[in-house]
């Protein structure tokens, strides 16, 4: 309700209107004809109603819609394989929920088994104590996500979008190293778990933001859905791997697993930011 009142005006009519005047600028400048597109801040009769796209934009709306979704996704596709910023971008989101995914799903799992123990006095432990464990943990994890999501909006202000990345990614590493070499200790298990939310928020909000600042306004909404259906993706491939690396490597292996991804975003982050200082000083 907040957003339908607030959000205003819409970010997909503005997209539009911004991208025909644009359209028409260059059509007028190209022919040496007035323009007859509205300017931008303005939009045709009832467009705004019904949602239709201004005059100069393509009609999708007329095409089938098994069709328009294939063309916003190959516009996506397209306007994200044409800056570097945003491939780093989507990569850092995707990456870094796909790993706080693969290892927070299989945590309650070795909680679980850390707790009561293997062998003949497995179930020592009151089942009531692991649940209060196993809950006390995954709620930390929660607040380490999404608690400093201010601060990590600040910090990527302050720092730099890649810069937060990077910290994002960095925190991550150390989540998964404190987590994974301190398996046998449920405090260890907590601690890296609040790190990894953390790295995740940091990754997922300054990731966002770059991906939203390397495209064009007419690119931005199809940018953004492909994202979000590349991240939800991750998060489903991963959360369905984790089993399976768990049961082969055991815990320290998803964790090491989790490592390998986050130092490879990490690294491509840091040829990224110095290839991009490297050309603003040329």
């Amino acid at each position: 309700m907040l957003l339908f009142a607030g959000l205003r005006p819409d970010p997909l009519l503005l997209a539009r209107r911004l991208a025909a005047a644009n359209n028409a600028a260059t059509a007028e400048r190209g022919s040496g004809a007035p323009s007859t597109t509205p300017a931008a801040g303005t939009t045709p009769e009832g467009a705004e109603m019904e949602g239709a796209p201004p005059e100069g934009v393509p009609q999708a709306r007329t095409q089938p819609a098994a069709a328009a979704a294939r063309g916003s996704l190959d516009r996506g596709l397209r306007a994200i394989r044409s800056s570097r910023m945003a491939l780093l971008a989507v990569a850092g989101v995707v990456a870094a929920h796909a790993v706080m995914v693969g290892v927070m799903s299989m945590t309650p799992l070795h909680l679980q088994h850390l707790v009561e123990g293997p062998g003949p006095h497995a179930g020592h432990i009151a089942e009531g104590d692991v649940l209060v464990i196993i809950g006390f943990t995954i709620s930390l994890h929660i607040a380490g996500m999404f608690a400093l999501s201010p601060v990590m909006g600040w910090l990527t202000d302050r720092a730099g979008r890649i810069e937060t990345i990077m910290i994002g990614f960095a925190l991550l590493i150390a989540a998964v190293a404190v987590a994974g070499f301190g398996q046998a200790s449920t405090g260890a298990v907590a601690a890296g778990l609040v790190l990894l939310g953390m790295g995740w928020s940091a990754a997922t909000i300054s990731g966002s933001t770059l991906l939203a600042e390397s495209v064009g306004q007419d690119a931005r909404v199809a940018v953004q859905g492909v994202s979000d259906m590349l991240m939800g993706a991750a998060g489903a491939l991963g959360g369905a791997v984790s089993g399976l690396v768990l049961g082969f490597a055991g815990y320290l292996g998803l964790n090491l697993l989790g490592g390998t991804i986050g130092a490879a975003v990490l690294a491509a982050a840091v040829v990224t930011r110095t290839s991009h200082r490297r050309s603003a000083a040329a």
